[in-house]
């Protein structure tokens, strides 16, 4: 009589969590740039909205327009220079103000230049908010 042992593939889970490890950290860290670019877009997107309700109140501060963007961009380093004030028509007796901001967001995941269209890990998010000025 032939006696037969079970079969114990020792080491087994071991090389299948070598080679799945690498490709599950890349799909957490992009997940993870994903939601800082949403979150990104998102305040900047308050702040342009912020800096239009300040200015249809106040058209001729265009410092304090940037102040109250900047002011309610939390979390992120948003410059004076990130920030344009256009009026339209371009006089003093504007109808609309349009406050667009455009922030550089950089990526953390060093995979994610092969899906964007440059080598670079920066990417260019931009708003815009428009709103009629009341006088």
């Amino acid at each position: 009589m032939k006696i037969t042992r079970p079969y114990h593939p020792r080491g087994q889970s071991l090389v299948e969590l070598a080679l799945l490890l690498p490709a599950l950290l890349l799909l957490v860290v992009v997940t993870l740039d994903l939601g800082r670019g949403i979150y990104y877009y998102s305040v900047i997107y308050n702040a342009a909205r912020e800096g239009a309700r300040y200015g249809i109140i106040h058209p001729d501060d265009i410092p304090g327009i940037r102040d109250a963007a900047i002011n309610l961009a939390i979390g992120i380093d948003l410059q004076e220079d990130d920030i344009d004030v256009l009026f339209n028509p371009p006089e003093p007796n504007a109808k609309t103000i349009q406050v667009t901001i455009e922030y550089p967001f950089e990526l953390v995941t060093p995979l994610a230049v092969l899906v964007t269209s440059c080598n670079c890990n920066i990417i260019d998010l931009q708003t815009s908010s428009t709103m009629i000025i009341e006088r």
